[in-house]
């Protein structure tokens, strides 16, 4: 059995052959440098892994996320492909098709790239559930604001904001409970304004992370307290997405929205994300107190 993996090398399975963990943007990246010799008959299949590693580099322009393994995987790929393929030509049409959600539902597009992550602490349970948009937060609430005034009960007497924050928020309930999470952690990933002077394009990232339990709750209060410096987390819009748990609390949830470091990928914090998901120190029986 082998393993390939581009996250943190958490020591597991260290009899695999090949065991390749390190990290890069793009897994495939590795299969495709371990296997550089055995593409020249696949032009195809190339195209295909490209795309991947299109998707998952940004056309090797998004740093520090991409690494050398991409690069040297990028060219093996185009030697194959040939001078006639231009990559930055399939690169925009990649991205078109990969960016469109117009044709899934809300609930659905919390579904797309959907990745989930657990407490390994026994007698503990926190879950969490991730999913990276590459659209603006503000245009994932105006996709839900249009599909929630599709529906009859929509209260239409609501600013399409908070129409799109309510539907948005209903949906992620949906979901929880089909996946059981505790907390769950809406990212975006686009690219913001030019810089003048520069052919440099800046990431722009929003996380908007939603508890519904208190070890939930717990895990949000850590990651903002530990990692909010490193993160560089600010209220996105003055707060206008946070949602206050009480008991007079709309829908129960404690949630809180920020703008995130541009550097700062679902690869870079999911790690910091899940060492929040532990058990309290000093707590035997699931308690939801937190540490000092």
């Amino acid at each position: 059995m082998g393993v390939v993996d581009h996250h943190l090398d958490e020591g597991l399975y260290p009899q695999a052959i090949p065991r390749i963990v390190t990290i890069a943007a793009a897994c495939i990246s590795f299969i495709i440098n371990y296997y550089s010799q055995k593409w020249e008959s696949e032009p195809e299949l190339c195209k295909i892994a490209l795309a991947c590693l299109m998707i998952d580099t940004r056309n090797l322009t998004e740093y520090p996320k991409t690494k050398e393994h991409d690069k040297q995987a990028v060219a093996v790929l185009e030697g194959v492909l040939g001078p006639s393929f231009e990559r930055s030509t399939f690169y925009k049409k990649l991205m078109a098709v990969y960016e469109d959600i117009s044709g899934l539902s809300t609930l659905d597009t919390l579904r797309k790239d959907y990745k989930q992550a657990s407490s390994k602490d026994e007698g503990w349970k926190c879950t969490l559930g991730t999913v990276v948009f590459q659209q603006s937060l503000e245009s994932i609430l105006e996709k839900a604001a249009k599909e929630a005034q599709s529906h009859q009960n929509s209260d239409s007497t609501k600013p399409l904001n908070k129409l799109g924050l309510h539907y948005l928020l209903q949906q992620v309930q949906k979901l929880m409970a089909d996946k059981d999470l505790d907390i769950f952690s809406i990212q975006t990933s686009y690219q913001g304004e030019s810089i003048a002077g520069s052919d440099e394009i800046p990431i722009q990232r929003e996380m908007y992370n939603i508890a519904s339990t208190p070890s939930g709750q717990r895990a949000l209060a850590i990651f903002e307290q530990r990692f909010g410096q490193q993160m560089a987390l600010q209220p996105w819009q003055h707060g206008l997405a946070d949602q206050m748990t009480s008991s007079k609390g709309e829908m129960g949830l404690l949630a809180r929205c920020y703008t995130t470091d541009g550097k700062m990928s679902r690869k870079q914090n999911l790690p910091l994300l899940v060492q929040c998901l532990e058990k309290p120190r000093g707590c035997a029986h699931g308690c939801s107190h937190d540490e000092d």
